[in-house]
């Protein structure tokens, strides 16, 4: 409830569904909106910029979402608007519920409240919840589910069960492909460890595919292609992996026209949605096999981005035109104080394992397309922002309990003295890994 207080106070505070006009049409959503506006139209999954032809270059729920708002409520009107926020307020507050519940079962109460806790007072949560009308908040809500699904140990494995979490994996890659390649990692260290793991793990799978299959028919259908979900990903590899990329976003048409010459630009500013895009990824391919040392220092230069960059625009924290200054600096501050305790927990998640091995699997494989792409806007550092809360809870808890215990440098016999053990237990998710006694 505090969560929700705190994101509507942001919200009418803020006034955040007043949003600037370009070329006469709101900017609330950008192509999420676009496409919202087209569908009640009765234009079809469109894009205006693409002169109303059918798109794939969005996932498809959260416009719909947003469209059937808009057809309630009237296409980008205040109510609708604020609808839009109030509902991914929920939504956020959702999360830092079931971010409690993960730290819960993971590694005890208080793992679990300082989680959430830290989570409910985030400004990154609070900024994407009620400045950015995207697809972010719902699918960060998705994975914290399937998450939890996942890590119930106490529960048998039952088809039923398997199917509930594959068709939740489907519905998540409606909203956003981004997390394919975690579930896959989640699901196989999930089912590879049990009997019938094989078929529980290819059942998952195939729930999950016919989850996404009418969307991938529709899309086969109106473009002419199979495309996974989005059609964008060659656009995002070229954006990132050419002679003037520096790891932040720049519109692909702009960077074409300064590295590529005039004639292989004027044939791909012909080409459809999905043979332009994948004309671009070509194009990045070849500069990255012909640059193989300079686009791995692109992806460590991305790396940084994500995970230190302050992302503090006129999208960020701040008012619309605010100005940086001493904020921007307590922000950075606190992020890196956040980073350095989660990389505490990350450590002793990594000794522990357990059932931690999950949220391991959640930073390590969330942030690879942005690490192979482009890296500096908000929301895409938002996708793993509870799990970094979860590892900083176990390692400020790891602290915290290290820095009570009597003796903590040395035994009172003057040896050293064993590491507590934070959480650790039955059911905890925490459990030390057997010894060699354990045969």
């Amino acid at each position: 409830m505090f969560a929700l207080i705190a994101r509507i106070a942001a919200m009418v505070l803020l006034r955040s569904w007043e949003f600037p006009m370009v070329d006469g049409r709101s900017i609330a959503g950008w192509e999420t909106g676009e496409i919202a506006a087209n569908l009640v139209a009765g234009d079809g999954f469109s894009l205006t910029f693409r002169d109303l032809q059918p798109t794939a270059w969005l996932a498809p729920a959260y416009p719909f979402i947003l469209s059937l708002l808009f057809r309630a409520l009237g296409v980008f009107s205040d109510s609708a608007l604020v609808a839009t926020i109030l509902l991914q307020a929920l939504l956020s507050s959702a999360t830092v519920v079931l971010t409690y519940w993960i730290g819960e079962r993971l590694g005890g109460k208080r793992i679990g409240l300082m989680a959430g806790i830290g989570l409910a007072l985030s400004p990154a949560s609070i900024n994407v919840s009620t400045r950015i009308i995207w697809g972010t908040t719902l699918v960060v809500m998705q994975i914290c589910l399937l998450l939890y699904m996942m890590i119930q140990r106490d529960r048998p494995w039952t088809w039923p069960r398997v199917v509930l979490v594959g068709f939740l994996a489907g519905l998540t890659m409606l909203t956003s492909p981004v997390p394919l390649v975690f579930f896959v990692c989640l699901a196989t260290w999930t089912f590879g460890r049990r009997r019938s793991g094989a078929l529980r793990l290819t059942a998952f799978l195939l729930v999950a595919l016919a989850t996404l299959s009418p969307w991938l028919l529709r899309t086969h259908d109106v473009l002419g292609s199979w495309v996974l979900v989005k059609s964008n990903f060659g656009n995002e590899l070229f954006i990132g992996n050419n002679q003037v990329a520096d790891g932040r976003y720049r519109r692909s048409s702009s960077i074409a026209r300064e590295v590529l010459d005039v004639e292989t630009w004027r044939e791909l500013a012909v080409l459809g949605e999905v043979e332009r895009s994948r004309a671009f990824g070509r194009e990045a391919r070849v500069w990255i096999a012909k640059n193989p040392m300079e686009f791995a220092a692109l992806c460590l230069v991305r790396a940084r981005i994500y995970w230190l960059d302050p992302f503090i625009t006129e999208w960020g924290l701040l008012p619309f035109g605010g100005d940086g200054g001493l904020f921007r600096s307590l922000y950075r501050t606190t992020q890196l104080s956040l980073l350095v305790l989660a990389a505490l927990g990350i450590g002793r998640a990594l000794r522990v394992r357990g059932q931690w091995v999950g949220l391991l699997w959640y930073v390590a494989t969330v942030p690879i397309p942005y690490y192979l792409t482009h890296a500096n806007i908000t929301r895409y550092r938002f996708l793993v922002v509870p799990a970094v809360f979860l590892f900083a809870a176990l390692g400020l808890s790891w602290l915290v309990t290290r820095a009570r215990q009597p003796g903590s440098a040395t035994t009172a016999k003057g040896g050293p003295a064993s590491s507590p053990k934070v959480g650790v237990g039955p059911g905890s998710g925490l459990e030390e890994p057997p010894g060699p006694q354990a045969g």
